[in-house]
């Protein structure tokens, strides 16, 4: 026997002995010394392993495959002339899957008292049906936009049903977040018609006393041209804070769906302006805005004759814009990427330049305003007369467009989801793996 051997008989490290390795005999050789140590694990295992086996509920898997629309695309009208392949951004509409108000929906619509535990209490006790959510995965199959939602429990049927009720109640959810922003808005434009009409009967009533009681008739040249800047800057301003207000609307309306269905982090209007990337974009378009504003003086109707071509000039302010309100998009998507859509986004970016719009119209309308101001006192109310009632027409025909278009994209609106794999009743569970353990 060698000197390895020796020290295992004598139940030393046969590496002591000075020797570098161990061959396949010593191994065997210390096998058999300790088989009892070896042979008292195995069984301590195998016993653990047969009680955890014993005493461990089975799990059961159902996956339902459904084909998810972009809340922007069913919603929009234009969508139904697009005949492109490529597929929507759909990121938000997946984080809605296992949205608080999807779960409560899809658990509404199932008979609870169906289905029970191993210990016969049915799902109608919170207790019982324990936080379903966690047991709900969601994942996209790779460039498409098919999205499969799997539901894990003890209760097969009840795994089954919940997938399926998961995805019905979300094609609903996603639908009515889509159709609420747009019912929003028509609501909004609906109710400013009426109101419009009754100010612009006001209006033309006071014009017409006006001319009735005073002996001016007419304006003189100088207060014609003062009226039409005026007006100019006035009937541009009307539908600008109209679309403000439409935006806004939408915006309220998107985000208060998102906040009834559990999102949390959703940015006001003041925080994005906070952002100091999106202050400087601003500031530089209310810079363009400012310069191209004159420019439009310049070529309108009425417009001050100065001999320079403003053609060559006017391109370039207007790339300028073009490229300040891309970058403004941009950023905007990089800030609200974890719940807005294309819609909201591009909303948002909307609300923002109008805004910057409507400042720059001012500061040029009060310009003329001022030198309105110093002129004759009848000459003056008459001026004003006729600029009311100009600008109520503009936005009646303005507001009635606008409900037109509103409608159409209402009406449009379609269901988001369709299911291409039905959740069927599973016969193995998926959990414990009995041959694995």
């Amino acid at each position: 026997m060698n000197q390895r051997e020796d020290a295992v008989q004598e139940g030393m490290n046969p590496y002591e002995s000075g020797d570098e390795g161990i061959s396949i005999a010593e191994l065997f050789l210390i096998f058999r010394k300790r088989f009892k140590w070896f042979l008292v694990g195995l069984v301590l295992i195998v016993g653990l392993a047969a009680g955890y086996l014993k005493l461990a509920t089975p799990q059961y898997e159902s996956q339902v495959s459904v084909l998810v629309e972009a809340i922007q695309r069913s919603s929009s009208f234009e969508s139904l002339l697009d005949v492109s392949s490529s597929s929507a951004k759909i990121a938000t509409e997946v984080e809605l899957i296992t949205s608080r108000s999807n779960i409560n929906l899809a658990l509404a619509s199932l008979d609870l008292s169906q289905y029970h535990n191993s210990d016969g209490a049915d799902y109608r006790d919170k207790n019982v049906l324990g936080n379903v959510r966690e047991r709900v995965v969601v994942s996209t199959v790779k460039d498409t936009n098919i999205v499969k939602i799997a539901v894990t429990d003890q209760s097969p049927a009840f795994a089954r049903d919940f997938a399926n009720a998961l995805a019905s109640t979300y094609d609903n959810l996603l639908t009515g977040i889509a159709k609420n922003s747009k019912t929003a808005q028509r609501e909004f434009i609906e109710a400013q018609i009426p109101l419009n009409d009754m100010t612009l009967s006001r209006a033309s009533d006071a014009l017409g006393d006006f001319r009735e009681n005073s002996d001016i008739i007419q304006l003189s040249d100088k207060s014609s041209n003062l009226i039409e800047q005026i007006s100019y800057y006035t009937l541009r301003l009307e539908p600008l804070r109209l679309q403000l207000n439409e935006a806004e609307v939408f915006i309220k309306s998107y985000n208060d769906s998102l906040l009834a269905a559990g999102f949390t982090g959703i940015l006001s209007g003041e925080e994005l302006r906070e952002d100091s990337v999106i202050a400087s974009k601003l500031e530089e378009f209310s810079a363009w805005k400012t310069e191209l504003s004159m420019y439009d003086s310049l070529t309108r109707p009425g417009g001050v004759a100065t001999g320079l071509d403003s053609s060559s000039r006017t391109y370039v302010i207007n790339s300028a814009i073009s490229q300040v309100t891309k970058d403004l998009l941009n950023r905007i998507n990089v800030l609200t990427r974890g719940y807005a859509t294309e819609a909201n986004t591009q909303a948002i970016v909307g609300a923002l330049t109008t805004e910057v719009d409507i400042e720059v119209l001012q500061k040029r309308a009060e310009v003329f305003s001022e030198e309105l101001s110093q002129l004759p006192v009848l000459e003056r109310r008459l001026s004003e007369l006729q600029r009311d009632v100009q600008i109520y027409e503009a936005i009646g025909l303005k507001l009635r467009e606008m409900l037109e278009e509103v409608k159409l994209s209402e009406a449009a609106i379609t269901g988001n989801v369709t299911v291409v794999d039905a959740a069927i009743l599973p016969i193995k569970p998926v959990r414990p793996n009995k041959l694995l353990i």
